[in-house]
Protein backbone atom coordinates (compact mmCIF):
# COMPACT_ATOMS: atom_id res chain seq x y z
CA UNK A 1 0.00 0.00 0.00
CA UNK A 2 1.37 3.38 -0.98
CA UNK A 3 1.80 6.05 1.66
CA UNK A 4 -1.46 8.05 1.40
CA UNK A 5 -1.69 11.81 1.36
CA UNK A 6 -4.42 14.18 2.47
CA UNK A 7 -5.05 17.05 0.07
CA UNK A 8 -7.40 19.49 1.76
CA UNK A 9 -8.40 23.10 1.38
CA UNK A 10 -7.19 24.95 4.49
CA UNK A 11 -7.62 28.59 3.45
CA UNK A 12 -10.05 30.30 1.09
CA UNK A 13 -10.17 34.08 1.32
CA UNK A 14 -11.05 37.04 -0.89
CA UNK A 15 -8.86 40.13 -1.34
CA UNK A 16 -9.38 43.41 -3.13
CA UNK A 17 -5.87 43.55 -4.66
CA UNK A 18 -3.12 41.17 -5.70
CA UNK A 19 -0.74 42.98 -3.35
CA UNK A 20 -2.88 41.97 -0.37
CA UNK A 21 -2.94 38.37 -1.59
CA UNK A 22 0.84 38.25 -1.80
CA UNK A 23 1.16 39.82 1.63
CA UNK A 24 -1.03 37.01 2.98
CA UNK A 25 1.01 34.36 1.18
CA UNK A 26 4.28 35.67 2.55
CA UNK A 27 2.87 35.70 6.10
CA UNK A 28 1.94 32.01 6.10
CA UNK A 29 5.51 30.74 6.53
CA UNK A 30 4.89 27.44 4.73
CA UNK A 31 8.27 27.38 3.02
CA UNK A 32 9.72 29.18 0.02
CA UNK A 33 7.17 30.09 -2.65
CA UNK A 34 7.75 28.87 -6.21
CA UNK A 35 5.54 29.96 -9.10
CA UNK A 36 4.13 27.17 -11.30
CA UNK A 37 2.06 26.91 -14.46
CA UNK A 38 -0.78 24.78 -13.04
CA UNK A 39 -2.42 23.69 -9.80
CA UNK A 40 -5.68 23.17 -7.96
CA UNK A 41 -8.51 25.58 -8.61
CA UNK A 42 -12.04 26.34 -7.47
CA UNK A 43 -14.69 28.49 -9.12
CA UNK A 44 -16.31 30.98 -6.76
CA UNK A 45 -20.12 30.77 -7.05
CA UNK A 46 -19.70 29.16 -10.45
CA UNK A 47 -17.99 32.21 -11.94
CA UNK A 48 -14.96 31.72 -14.13
CA UNK A 49 -11.84 33.73 -13.22
CA UNK A 50 -10.16 35.83 -15.88
CA UNK A 51 -6.73 34.54 -14.75
CA UNK A 52 -5.26 31.93 -12.42
CA UNK A 53 -1.88 32.29 -10.68
CA UNK A 54 -0.28 29.27 -8.99
CA UNK A 55 2.44 28.77 -6.39
CA UNK A 56 3.79 25.80 -4.46
CA UNK A 57 5.88 25.47 -1.30
CA UNK A 58 7.04 22.72 1.03
CA UNK A 59 7.86 22.16 4.70
CA UNK A 60 9.29 19.09 6.37
CA UNK A 61 5.87 17.55 6.93
CA UNK A 62 3.65 18.90 4.15
CA UNK A 63 3.37 20.34 0.67
CA UNK A 64 1.26 23.39 -0.17
CA UNK A 65 -0.45 24.50 -3.38
CA UNK A 66 -1.69 28.08 -3.77
CA UNK A 67 -4.24 29.21 -6.34
CA UNK A 68 -5.01 32.89 -6.90
CA UNK A 69 -8.14 33.41 -8.98
CA UNK A 70 -8.57 36.85 -10.52
CA UNK A 71 -12.15 38.08 -10.94
CA UNK A 72 -13.46 41.42 -12.14
CA UNK A 73 -13.70 42.98 -8.69
CA UNK A 74 -11.55 40.80 -6.41
CA UNK A 75 -8.99 38.00 -6.04
CA UNK A 76 -9.68 34.66 -4.35
CA UNK A 77 -6.84 32.80 -2.65
CA UNK A 78 -7.14 29.06 -2.04
CA UNK A 79 -4.45 27.12 -0.14
CA UNK A 80 -4.29 23.33 -0.26
CA UNK A 81 -2.27 21.27 2.22
CA UNK A 82 -0.96 17.76 1.53
CA UNK A 83 0.75 15.80 4.30
CA UNK A 84 3.65 13.60 3.28
CA UNK A 85 3.24 10.87 5.86
CA UNK A 86 0.36 8.42 6.37
CA UNK A 87 0.62 8.72 10.15
CA UNK A 88 -0.07 12.45 9.96
CA UNK A 89 -2.80 11.92 7.38
CA UNK A 90 -4.47 9.52 9.82
CA UNK A 91 -4.25 12.15 12.55
CA UNK A 92 -5.80 14.76 10.23
CA UNK A 93 -8.78 12.68 9.08
CA UNK A 94 -9.22 10.66 12.28
CA UNK A 95 -8.47 7.28 10.67
CA UNK A 96 -7.05 5.22 13.56
CA UNK A 97 -6.35 2.18 11.40
CA UNK A 98 -4.25 4.26 9.00
CA UNK A 99 -2.58 6.04 11.91
CA UNK A 100 -1.47 2.74 13.46
CA UNK A 101 -0.37 1.25 10.12
CA UNK A 102 2.00 4.14 9.43
CA UNK A 103 2.93 4.83 13.05
CA UNK A 104 6.50 6.00 13.69
CA UNK A 105 7.55 5.85 17.33
CA UNK A 106 9.68 8.98 17.55
CA UNK A 107 9.11 11.91 19.89
CA UNK A 108 8.81 14.35 17.00
CA UNK A 109 6.18 12.33 15.13
CA UNK A 110 4.19 11.56 18.29
CA UNK A 111 4.08 15.19 19.36
CA UNK A 112 3.24 16.49 15.90
CA UNK A 113 0.47 13.91 15.44
CA UNK A 114 -0.91 14.68 18.93
CA UNK A 115 -1.10 18.38 18.07
CA UNK A 116 -2.56 17.62 14.64
CA UNK A 117 -5.24 15.27 15.99
CA UNK A 118 -6.15 17.84 18.64
CA UNK A 119 -6.34 20.57 16.01
CA UNK A 120 -8.80 18.52 13.94
CA UNK A 121 -10.84 17.32 16.93
CA UNK A 122 -9.99 13.63 16.53
CA UNK A 123 -10.30 12.21 20.04
CA UNK A 124 -9.72 8.62 18.87
CA UNK A 125 -6.15 9.50 17.84
CA UNK A 126 -5.48 11.47 21.02
CA UNK A 127 -6.84 8.64 23.15
CA UNK A 128 -4.68 6.07 21.36
CA UNK A 129 -1.54 8.12 21.93
CA UNK A 130 -2.10 8.87 25.61
CA UNK A 131 -3.17 5.28 26.31
CA UNK A 132 -0.15 3.64 24.70
CA UNK A 133 2.81 6.01 24.78
CA UNK A 134 4.75 8.37 27.02
CA UNK A 135 4.44 11.86 25.59
CA UNK A 136 6.59 14.90 26.20
CA UNK A 137 3.78 17.33 25.42
CA UNK A 138 0.71 17.78 27.60
CA UNK A 139 -2.44 16.91 25.59
CA UNK A 140 -4.45 19.33 27.73
CA UNK A 141 -2.37 22.23 26.43
CA UNK A 142 -3.12 21.12 22.85
CA UNK A 143 -6.86 20.89 23.59
CA UNK A 144 -6.79 24.45 24.93
CA UNK A 145 -4.62 25.69 22.08
CA UNK A 146 -7.00 24.37 19.43
CA UNK A 147 -10.16 25.28 21.40
CA UNK A 148 -11.60 21.74 21.44
CA UNK A 149 -13.89 21.42 24.46
CA UNK A 150 -14.85 17.80 23.79
CA UNK A 151 -11.23 16.66 23.80
CA UNK A 152 -10.51 18.76 26.89
CA UNK A 153 -13.46 17.26 28.78
CA UNK A 154 -12.47 13.74 27.75
CA UNK A 155 -8.97 14.37 29.12
CA UNK A 156 -10.33 15.79 32.37
CA UNK A 157 -12.62 12.76 32.71
CA UNK A 158 -9.49 10.64 32.53
CA UNK A 159 -8.06 12.60 35.47
CA UNK A 160 -5.70 14.76 33.42
CA UNK A 161 -4.72 17.93 35.26
CA UNK A 162 -5.38 21.45 34.09
CA UNK A 163 -2.21 23.54 33.87
CA UNK A 164 -2.15 26.34 36.43
CA UNK A 165 -2.20 29.00 33.71
CA UNK A 166 -5.04 27.42 31.71
CA UNK A 167 -7.07 30.62 31.52
CA UNK A 168 -4.12 32.78 30.54
CA UNK A 169 -3.29 30.31 27.79
CA UNK A 170 -6.91 30.33 26.64
CA UNK A 171 -6.70 34.10 26.25
CA UNK A 172 -3.34 33.81 24.50
CA UNK A 173 -4.82 31.33 21.97
CA UNK A 174 -8.20 33.13 21.87
CA UNK A 175 -9.88 29.82 22.81
CA UNK A 176 -13.26 31.26 23.75
CA UNK A 177 -15.19 27.99 23.98
CA UNK A 178 -12.64 26.52 26.40
CA UNK A 179 -12.80 29.60 28.63
CA UNK A 180 -16.60 29.51 28.60
CA UNK A 181 -16.64 25.81 29.44
CA UNK A 182 -14.30 26.11 32.41
CA UNK A 183 -15.42 29.43 33.83
CA UNK A 184 -19.18 29.22 33.28
CA UNK A 185 -20.16 25.56 33.01
CA UNK A 186 -17.59 24.07 35.39
CA UNK A 187 -17.38 27.27 37.49
CA UNK A 188 -13.67 26.89 38.11
CA UNK A 189 -11.84 29.53 40.12
CA UNK A 190 -8.69 30.95 38.62
CA UNK A 191 -5.58 32.38 40.21
CA UNK A 192 -2.77 32.83 37.67
CA UNK A 193 0.56 31.21 38.46
CA UNK A 194 2.30 33.72 36.23
CA UNK A 195 0.63 37.03 37.10
CA UNK A 196 2.74 39.05 34.64
CA UNK A 197 1.67 36.81 31.77
CA UNK A 198 -1.99 37.06 32.76
CA UNK A 199 -1.73 40.86 33.10
CA UNK A 200 -0.32 41.04 29.58
CA UNK A 201 -2.89 38.74 27.96
CA UNK A 202 -5.96 40.23 29.65
CA UNK A 203 -5.19 43.55 27.96
CA UNK A 204 -5.79 42.01 24.54
CA UNK A 205 -8.87 42.98 22.57
CA UNK A 206 -9.99 39.53 21.51
CA UNK A 207 -13.20 37.61 22.22
CA UNK A 208 -11.71 35.50 24.99
CA UNK A 209 -10.04 38.37 26.81
CA UNK A 210 -13.26 40.40 26.69
CA UNK A 211 -15.26 37.44 27.94
CA UNK A 212 -12.88 36.82 30.85
CA UNK A 213 -12.91 40.49 31.79
CA UNK A 214 -16.72 40.47 31.94
CA UNK A 215 -16.92 37.26 34.00
CA UNK A 216 -14.19 38.21 36.45
CA UNK A 217 -15.38 41.83 36.63
CA UNK A 218 -12.07 43.21 35.40
CA UNK A 219 -12.09 46.67 33.90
Amino acid sequence: MDNPTSNQLIIKEDFSTLELVMRKLNSLNYGELTKTDSGNWTHTNGKLPTENIYFISETQNAKYQYTIEKFEDHYTLSVFETYKHGMITGAVIGDLEMFIEYFVNTEKMKEFSLSTASQHGNWNIVEYLISNYELNGDPVWYAIRWNHVKILNNLLDRKSSLPKDWLTYSIYCNSLEVAQELLLKKRLNYKPADEKWFAKEILKDNATANFVKSVLNLS
